[in-house]
């Protein structure tokens, strides 16, 4: 077993003007105690424009400092964002290719396409042609499915994350040359909820599986942290007192996910 800390570089509000200055500092005397005590991994992940969420818009800059600051501890990009209009292919191999030279070789590198709407836009990519040339090359077919709804609140970036790591999930689940992702949005009037569905003709869970889901660490991906729905239901618990489950799910047949969350109170 190997073990590695993550950073995102959170940091919420009431800010200060030295608090991003002690974020870094503090993650970087953490990054070389963690050296020291012969953890095995230091992962960063790459954010733009997420305020309080994650201050880490530099990764590779971060990582750099961290490879002179220690002497074992593998440095990971997790992950480089890797749409041309935020990194250019290129660019990216050239920094990757440094960083493993300051480091001595201690460089793990991993890829994405973004998760948020606010970043794809702000650097001119468009979530239609993002989605489409993803399911392209998973060879899924999106379906959406929508009916009008009453009003909620939520916190715009935070559930876009967690809709989009459903969807993520979905594809990887996939294992058939041709499937279908079905994404669906109803009005329960009975529990005064609106719910968010997520169906897969993926490989499905066993009933062990299934309870074990939404527990830190556990995956039944081949590569992966275990994290996402476990982020997930904390999100749609804690932030928002809404619910999420596994309604359905029988291996070889595909998973159903079902996020509810409560209708905002009405106006006096």
């Amino acid at each position: 077993m190997q073990f590695g800390i993550f950073y995102e570089h959170q940091l919420p509000r009431p800010w200060q003007e030295d608090s991003e200055l002690r974020l870094i500092t503090e993650a970087l005397d953490q990054v070389e105690l963690a050296d020291r005590l012969g953890i095995d991994y230091a992962w960063e992940v790459e954010h733009h424009f997420l305020e309080e969420y994650s201050h880490s818009s530099a990764p590779e800059v971060f990582l750099a400092a961290c490879s002179q600051r220690t002497r074992r501890i593998r440095l990971g990009h997790g992950i480089v964002i890797m749409p041309p209009r935020y990194n250019h292919p290129a660019r990216v191999a050239e920094r990757i290719a440094m960083l493993d030279l300051v480091s001595g070789g201690r460089v793990e590198f991993g890829t994405g396409e973004s998760a948020s709407r606010l970043e794809l836009e702000a650097f001119g990519v468009e979530p239609a042609d993002k989605r489409a040339a993803f399911a392209a090359k998973y060879q899924c077919r999106p379906v959406e499915s929508y009916e009008a709804i009453p009003r909620v609140t939520f916190h715009h970036q935070l559930m876009e994350w967690v809709t989009e790591n459903l969807i993520r999930n979905a594809i990887d689940a996939s294992d058939k040359p041709y499937s279908t992702i079905q994404v669906a949005l109803r009005w329960k009037p009975e529990r005064r909820e609106v719910e968010l569905l997520v169906k897969d003709e993926g490989r499905g869970m066993t009933p062990r599986e299934r309870r074990k889901a939404f527990t830190p660490g556990f995956t039944t991906k081949r590569r992966g942290w275990g994290l996402g729905l476990a982020l997930a239901r904390r999100v749609v618990r804690e932030y928002h007192r809404g619910r999420i489950s596994i309604v359905e799910s029988t291996p070889g047949r595909g998973t159903t996910v079902a996020v509810a969350l409560p209708v905002a109170p009405s106006p006096s």
